[in-house]
């Protein structure tokens, strides 16, 4: 039985005063309903039921259930899906295993805001997992990311809607990415200054620039990323949906997915699968610990700004500190203060 205007309207959502959301975000929560009644029609598509799937920070999904599938209709009320839809793209042309995109309207010609029309996939993330078959699924992870890593792009960041590269240079992604993370504040609280000049020496250090081309990267290849399925062992059947940026250095991507937060049977499998088809260039290796130090010491501040767990990352971030001063001679690590 095919569903009518009037049974969308469950989606729509009665958005209190004072709630934090922006305008826009009021707007697509209040009228869900409505609008995702509009862009099925425009589409052809004919749901049995439709619900919420997720909803985060950026996007709501909600899940279109056909006769013989679900599709996922995915809803940026301010952020701009542009760099999903390429990444994904790019990614399929390829032969990686991604989320495949159907439709795509990105110029808000229909509605106020950017969608996609995305493939449903079944099973559950790769947090579920227990040690051994995580360190399973990381391994396939690892060369789906090599293979990845292989694909070149053709600028830094992000495209935009109009398919241009606006960042000039590797150099401004990391100083960026810098004053976006290092709240100075908790750096005060987690760090000595020693600590912080060596931070930001290791910032400024040439290897992270040395012979680095764009290539396609994920930036959020962690656990709850990646979709898998469970019989006699567990599959990987899928990379969701890539993070804040889908062109740079691979070497970047390597470090973000090695985070302090994942399972120690995550960061094993995900380099053994990495490293399985063979040793990489000798200029990409030495920025691998440089990275790992500036992700850490990112993640430690971010978290510890927003009162989130960050233990994890800091002790990460001083033992890496640790091993870059023995490797290049910064200087000797000093203790965490307050």
């Amino acid at each position: 039985m095919l569903i009518g205007t009037a049974q969308y309207e469950h989606l729509n959502r009665a958005v209190p005063p004072n709630s934090g959301y922006s305008e826009a975000w009021v707007r697509v929560l209040e009228r869900l309903g409505e609008y995702t009644a509009v862009i099925a029609r425009s589409h052809n598509l004919r749901p049995q039921h439709v619900s919420v799937y997720r909803e985060s920070r950026s996007v709501v999904l909600v899940r279109l259930s056909l006769a013989q599938h679900h599709v996922i209709l995915r809803i940026a009320p301010e952020a701009q899906l542009t760099p999903l839809l390429w990444f994904a793209r790019t990614a399929q042309q390829r032969g990686i295993p991604v989320i495949q995109i159907y439709e795509a309207n990105l110029r808000r010609t229909l509605v106020p805001f950017e969608y996609l029309l995305e493939q449903y996939i079944g099973g559950s993330n790769a947090t579920h997992l227990e040690p051994t078959p995580l360190r399973g699924v990381a391994r396939h992870a690892g060369r789906v990311l090599r293979r990845l890593h292989a694909i070149p792009a053709p600028g830094w960041g992000n495209p935009t809607v109009h398919a241009r590269w606006l960042i000039e240079d590797w150099p401004q992604v990391l100083l960026d990415r810098h004053q976006r993370y290092a709240h100075p504040a908790s750096a005060q609280v987690l760090y000595t200054a020693e600590q912080q000049a060596m931070v930001a020496q290791v910032l400024h250090d040439p290897r992270l620039t040395q012979d680095v081309t764009p290539h396609l990267i994920h930036t959020a290849l962690l656990p709850q990323r990646v979709r898998c399925t469970a019989g006699d062992t567990a599959r990987l059947e899928a990379i969701l949906h890539a993070g804040e940026l889908v062109a740079g250095d691979p070497m970047l991507d390597l470090a973000l997915a090695l985070s302090p937060d994942t399972p120690a049977a995550w960061q094993q499998g995900l380099l053994e699968g990495y490293t399985a088809s063979g040793a990489l260039p000798p200029p990409m290796w030495p920025r691998l610990p440089l990275l790992r130090l500036l992700c850490a010491y990112w993640h430690s501040l971010h978290c510890h700004a927003r009162a989130l767990p960050h233990d994890a990352a800091h002790t990460a971030t001083l033992a890496h500190l640790e091993q870059v001063a023995g490797r290049t001679c910064l200087g000797t690590q000093g203790t965490q203060s307050g």
